[in-house]
């Protein structure tokens, strides 16, 4: 038996090398696909429950078109608004005159059925101007 030359020896090692290389990289190849599986089956499930959740919300939108159809239909058979009751008429110009002799916002609100934000814009309209007093003129 013959011992083998040194290129053939080199030649082994080298054809060892490569043949490790292909199967280092075939592991490294079934495990890459096997995460690209995994990811995959991730990626649909959520896809999944984005599609589920934007059935739900086109559902609520067709429910809320639906309220808003009803209460459009309403609307119109109710017609016009009803004219603003007599009192209430009576119940500004007693306002109106309170806030020119100066009553608070609040009194106005509570006697003359008006609403704080109402009272207090008559208050700023109708009330006694806060203006500053005039300046005196200095003699020289």
């Amino acid at each position: 038996m013959t011992l083998p030359t040194p290129d053939t020896l080199e030649l082994l090692a080298r054809l060892a090398l490569v043949t490790a290389g292909f199967l280092g990289y075939a592991l490294l190849a079934a495990r890459w696909q096997r995460r690209a599986r995994r990811d995959s089956a991730r990626l649909f499930e959520q896809l999944d429950l984005a599609l589920m959740g934007l059935r739900d919300l086109a559902d609520g939108v067709a429910a809320l078109e639906s309220q808003l159809r009803d209460l459009a239909g309403r609307l119109e058979t109710q017609g016009e608004p009803p004219a603003s009751a007599p009192g209430a008429t009576r119940n500004y110009e007693i306002a109106v005159r309170m806030a020119r002799n100066g009553a608070p916002a609040g009194d106005l609100a509570a006697n003359c059925g008006l609403t704080p934000a109402e009272a207090a814009l008559l208050a700023r309209l109708h009330g006694p101007s806060k203006a500053p007093a005039a300046p005196r003129a200095v003699a020289a």
